[in-house]
């Protein structure tokens, strides 16, 4: 600013000194003294314009205005205290909420799921619109069914609950994920310590095997990287650790429980203490599949759907007409999401709206 200033005083000097050259001439020439200087100045022209000219051409306009309207509105603000308290109130809350609520949104809908090749992981839900019953389940011959079928390149049935965890500093009741030996393949994932369950493993049940998530890891042991091969108990059943999940990784789970995962065990579904794998059977939950690079997931359901109607023909004891049975494939991405995808926008729309207001 003070340098502006001294700008500005050297250069009305500079006009002074150039009227005063140019009176001097005048006057040399023979004008009188008050003619000479009125000619100087009529010969010069506009100094007020030329001084305003020289005022704009030095400094950002836009920037005066807006320290102008900034200190009118502060003078104003501080006439109406009540006022300006609703509005800073009301701005601030806006901008949190929407803040708070993007963070939501740019996480759960304009990101994709964190695995590699996300548009390839779908959700397999059999459905039976003949008795109106959905998301059914899967049984354990239809899994294989759907391995076999070159329309994937993993499936996998997932299953699981609460367990109680002892084998550490304390006993704990923990989150596990009941996992064929495929899963972390299917979902293109490895451990940061260790390894991850073989996807070939042939064992017809238990393998015994467990991986841990890296905040049990560090709050039950410490972070102890000899953690291999330590032995720990699942309520009754002795496992030995094999790997342990980097920070960050999560199940691709519709709740917070199903993603909030402890721990990891691996089964093949056909041994003790499964039960018997009957076609009729629906005991699995929920399964997931990675379709085979190449296709996309309108033809894959159109071959899946020339499996279900061999199916249906090959076990019609099993699938009788009336039931309708039926399995379709949704992005993976749109079953976490679940429904609310509507209520986020809406919720972002609304706290937008109180922002606008602020």
């Amino acid at each position: 600013m003070f340098r502006r200033q001294r700008k500005a005083t050297d250069f009305n000097a500079e006009i002074e000194a150039h009227l005063q050259l140019e009176a001097e001439r005048l006057r040399s020439e023979g004008l009188p003294e008050q003619d000479a200087s009125a000619t100087a100045h009529r010969t010069f022209g506009n100094v007020a314009h030329a001084q305003e000219h020289f005022y704009e051409s030095s400094r950002w306009l836009w920037w005066d205005h807006f320290s102008q309207d900034a200190r009118y509105a502060f003078r104003m603000l501080l006439k109406s205290p009540g006022f300006t308290a609703i509005a800073i109130l009301t701005i601030g809350l806006g901008i949190g909420a929407t803040t708070a609520i993007f963070s939501v949104v740019d996480a759960t809908l304009l990101h994709p799921l964190p695995y590699p090749q996300p548009q390839q992981l779908v959700s397999v839900i059999d459905d039976l619109p003949g008795v109106g019953a959905h998301d059914v389940g899967i049984s354990v011959p239809e899994w294989h069914d759907l391995q076999r079928s070159g329309i994937f390149s993993y499936v996998s049935i997932i299953g699981g609950g609460d367990v109680n965890f002892t084998g550490s500093s304390q006993p704990a009741r923990i989150r596990f994920l009941n996992v064929p030996p495929n899963y972390f393949a299917l979902l293109g994932v490895n451990a940061q310590l260790g390894r991850t369950f073989p996807p070939d493993d042939p064992t017809p049940g238990f393998t015994l095997e467990a991986i841990l998530n890296d905040g049990l890891w560090k709050r039950s042991f410490a972070g102890d990287p000899a953690i291999l091969g330590k032995n720990l108990r699942l309520d009754n059943d002795l496992y030995h650790v094999v790997g342990v999940m980097p920070p960050g990784f999560h199940d691709p789970g519709r709740t917070a429980d199903e993603r909030n995962i402890e721990i990891w065990v691996a089964s093949g579904f056909a041994g003790p203490p499964a039960p018997p794998p009957l076609r009729k059977s629906r005991i699995i939950p929920q399964t997931i599949a990675r379709i085979t690079p190449g296709l996309t997931i309108a033809h894959a359901q159109s071959r899946l759907e020339a499996l279900v109607a061999a199916l249906q023909k090959q076990f019609p004891d099993d699938y009788p007409p009336q039931s309708a049975w039926t399995v379709r494939l949704v992005p993976l991405q749109d079953t976490v999401v679940g429904n609310a995808r509507e209520s986020l926008v809406l919720l972002l729309g609304a706290v937008g709206l109180v922002l606008l207001i602020g």
